[in-house]
This record gives structure tokens, sequence and C-alpha cells, in this order.
């Protein structure tokens, strides 16, 4: 998939992951394109990594929030 993007090469539409349950790395491909418009070869590829949050402790119903 080739993304759109401005005259800065910034996304012009929104990125969404939607990583399933536990432990995973997401590939996203890249490239570069010059002022001449020439497109560097091979494609870069960034991982990014998604883990698991774990959260404890004792959650209190606090309706005033300073008390």
């Amino acid at each position: 998939m080739i993304g759109p993007t401005n005259v800065n090469g910034e996304p012009t539409q929104v990125i969404t992951i939607d990583p399933v349950d536990g432990v995973m790395t997401v590939v996203i491909p890249y490239s570069a394109t010059d002022n001449a418009g020439m497109t560097s070869t091979p494609t870069g590829i960034a991982n990014v990594p998604f883990g698991t949050v774990g959260i404890s402790g004792t959650v209190f119903n606090d309706v005033n929030g300073f008390k």
C-alpha cells in the first residue's frame, strides 16, 4: 500500500494499526523519494513492537475525584 503524502513527505491520511491480543511486531515498509523524483531502492522497513500491559491494584469509585 502506498499512502499519499504532502510535499514534506508527511502522510495526509490517518494510519491505524489494530494489533491482536498478545505480543506482536508490525512491519511497515517505506521508501524515500528525492526532489528529482527518484525513489530509493530497496525500501526500508520499520518494525514497531507491541506488547501487553499488566494492570493491577484496587480501583475506587470516587465520584468526586478529590476525597
